[in-house]
């Protein structure tokens, strides 16, 4: 990582010395942002087809709930800020202003989908129990 760097300072030399390292690291950051998203996107694929082969041989209505309310694409979700924040260490040196910057925003997408997941989970289970009710014709 430390020859991509170089040759990235060497590629940079119109910029001011006093603003090359932000750069740097912005190129780097750029290029990790990249790549776990498209790492995420490739784990989301494989994700929901293992999940969709898993429970179409399980049960046909928790199958449907949980496409009905994506649970699996949410859950996926975490995936891109679980990955940037993992990479953080490659793009910045530990202690910049950057990194700090980075993670807390990765952190904030983690606590959003995490919400987003909840509240899909909450309203699969409401479901759920609402079909029990009105099969059963009574209580939960």
């Amino acid at each position: 990582m430390e020859n991509f760097k170089d040759f990235l300072r060497e590629s940079l030399n119109f910029v001011r010395a006093d603003w090359l390292e932000f750069c740097v690291a912005a190129v780097v950051m750029v290029l990790v942002v990249f790549a776990a998203l498209a790492l995420a996107y490739i784990f989301r694929l494989v994700f929901a087809g293992l999940a969709r082969r898993f429970l179409e041989n399980k049960n046909p209505q928790l199958s449907s709930i949980i496409k009905k309310f994506s649970l699996v694409e949410k859950l996926s979700g975490f995936l891109p800020a679980v990955m940037i924040l993992a990479m953080l260490p490659l793009a910045f040196q530990g202690g910049e202003k950057g990194a700090e910057i980075a993670a807390k925003l990765c952190l904030i997408w983690i606590i959003a989908m995490g919400a987003s997941f909840a509240n899909a989970l909450l309203s699969a289970a409401n479901e759920i129990f609402a079909r029990k009710k009105t099969r059963g014709g009574g209580n939960y």
